[in-house]
């Protein structure tokens, strides 16, 4: 038999073959890197945000200052707050998957669908305008909840629990005088557990264990158990003020502003209808 030169005999050896990345409502609800991470600690972003454009605010009381210098220091005051959104859930999207771009874990998020979410962001909204309603007097703390509301849902009262979780969170953070951390937000020091989606997650978690590195603060966070209340709103015992607020932006002068919301309203409504 002649001599196999194209090496067709021999056997073939396979390689390790890259999982397809998924998306799942387990991972979106997560406690430690889903979207209630993402709720819990999106106030220290509107923070910084506040304290950027009071800056401002400050500086362009000074009339020393030219109408161009006013100019070019709103934009650089827009163009770092929105930096900051944007750093943050690039931390978020590399915490679901550190082996993937930021675009490629964006089109994933956008393109999923699925009725548990829909379900997590109507109790949300539920609740953030019960909130309102109880801050502007229209009703009571106690007021009773229509009976559209009561719904029988997978998910409430997991929003609730969240919001505990962000008036505990509240309490123990800095004040507001206090610089927050702009390159964590919260997201680098939870611990990420292999979702076996990428080639050398199972390394990356060996060699975490063997240097010593992992953090050991999620454990209770993991095991915590996921609330199935009925929806209702918050206790009275805890106070509305412990919810996240809307931005409040400090006053700026109405020569400066005039002269930039004709310039910027459709950069301003597509960032409204972002939900930014």
């Amino acid at each position: 038999m002649a001599e196999d030169s194209l090496g067709l005999d021999k056997p073939i050896k396979l390689g390790r073959v890259s999982k397809i990345p998924r998306i799942t409502d387990d991972l979106l609800l997560d406690r430690v890197r889903g979207l209630p991470h993402v709720i819990s600690n999106y106030k220290k972003v509107a923070r910084t945000i506040r304290k950027n454009d009071k800056t401002f605010a400050q500086k362009a009381k000074d009339s020393s200052l030219s109408k161009e210098a006013l100019g070019a220091l709103k934009v650089d005051t827009e163009v770092h707050n929105l930096e900051l959104v944007l750093q943050f859930y690039q931390l978020w999207c590399h915490g679901l998957f550190p082996r993937a771009t930021f675009s490629d874990c964006t089109q994933m998020i956008r393109k999923f669908k699925s009725t548990r979410i829909r379900m997590y962001r109507r109790e949300l909204i539920d609740k953030e305008m019960h909130r309102q309603r109880v801050e502007k007097g229209i009703i009571t703390e106690d007021a009773e909840i229509s009976d559209d509301d009561l719904y029988d849902a997978p998910l409430n009262g997991i929003a609730a629990v969240d919001e505990e979780d962000a008036t505990v969170n509240a309490a123990n953070a800095p004040s507001a005088d206090v610089d927050d951390d702009e390159d964590d937000w919260g997201f680098l020091s939870v611990r990420r557990r292999p979702n076996g989606l990428f080639i050398g997650d199972e390394d990356d978690e060996d060699s975490e264990a063997n240097t010593g590195t992992g953090h050991a603060n999620t454990t209770s966070a993991d095991s915590a158990p996921v609330p199935t209340t009925s929806h209702a709103p918050p206790p009275a015992s805890v106070p509305a003020a412990s919810a996240p607020s809307p931005i409040e932006y400090p006053d700026i002068p109405d020569s400066v502003q005039e002269d930039f919301d004709d310039k910027y309203d459709d950069e301003l409504e597509i960032m409204r209808e972002m939900g930014m």
